[in-house]
């Protein structure tokens, strides 16, 4: 893969590394992002595992470009966001090459994106949660069929909030473009190699399945789901999971225990966060759930 770098003058200045294969040209580009928020590490160590993979296989056709750091200032300071301004990256898309060091750094990785047919952008989530990729599929049903060629067990109806990556993408420019989320490290800094390797073969998958890259792929369809909802404590007291991660529940179904009391699923759907056992206040989040698609109409 070629490498070049793009400055972002502040004092300090900071740059973005840009790794690319193939010819610009050529169908279908391919654009992977990470590091957009800087402490979400898995998905930047899977980027940096895929720019070694691309360097040591030919592609057959396509292009594919990888930014694996986009928010390098939080990444040095292992935060989510910029010591520079406080700013969500995430939120402020397209950006603007005018505004503070966070806007223009997400104004370059809006410009660097700008020619894809494809976008992934990886995240990291909680380390209590199952990898899910996360697409606003219900205005843009050409990208549920893409991101089952990754084979990642969970698809999520996000809520498509404005000013991320993804969602500008797909409604400004009309690409196909969605997130991954893969469970964090358990400290800062930490990667989750697990997560790491199930994103990393499901990029591979995709690459096979597009044509770019020779080999046989697997054939797994990931499954579709609504909404992420949250279950709370009611009490305070130690909180006691009865399920877990992956599992189908229906409504009413006993999630867990607070001490003496019962945490019950509002609906169905299947278990994507269970927090440990811990002591927990009233209103702490204990448990999350994807809504089935027919609940989530």
């Amino acid at each position: 893969m070629e490498k070049r770098i793009t400055e972002i003058k502040d004092e300090p200045s900071f740059f973005h590394e840009i790794y690319e294969c193939g010819s610009a040209e050529n169908s279908p580009s391919i654009t992977i992002t990470a590091g957009i928020h800087g402490d979400e590490v898995t998905g930047i160590y899977v980027a940096e595992k895929l720019i070694e993979y691309l360097g040591n296989h030919e592609l057959k056709k396509g292009f594919v470009k990888i930014m694996p750091r986009c928010n390098p200032v939080a990444m040095r300071r292992m935060k989510r966001w910029s010591s520079y301004d406080e700013t969500d990256m995430n939120r402020i898309f397209p950006g603007d090459m005018n505004g503070t060091a966070t806007m223009r750094a997400a104004h370059n990785v809006w410009e660097e994106t700008k020619d894809a047919h494809i976008i992934i952008d990886l995240h990291c989530c909680s380390n209590s949660s199952m990898a899910y990729a996360l697409a606003i599929y219900d205005e843009f049903p050409e990208v549920e069929n893409l991101v089952k060629k990754m084979n990642i067990e969970n698809l999520v109806q996000s809520e498509g909030v404005g000013g991320q990556l993804f969602t500008e993408a797909c409604r400004r420019r009309g690409q196909r473009a969605f997130v991954i989320e893969l469970p964090s490290g358990v400290r800062p800094g930490a990667i989750n190699f697990d997560a790491a390797d199930i994103c990393l073969e499901g990029l591979i998958n995709l690459l096979k399945q597009e044509g770019v890259i020779k080999g046989n792929y697997v054939d797994n369809p990931t499954e579709s789901y609504g909404k992420i909802k949250d279950i709370y404590s009611t009490a305070a007291g130690l909180w006691l999971p009865s399920v877990k991660n992956g599992q189908q529940i229906q409504a009413g179904d006993e999630v867990g225990t607070v001490d003496s009391f019962n945490i019950y699923a509002p609906e169905s759907g299947k278990v994507l966060i269970t927090i440990p056992g811990s002591y927990v206040f009233a209103g702490d989040h204990v448990l999350s759930y994807v809504q089935d698609n027919n609940d989530s109409l």
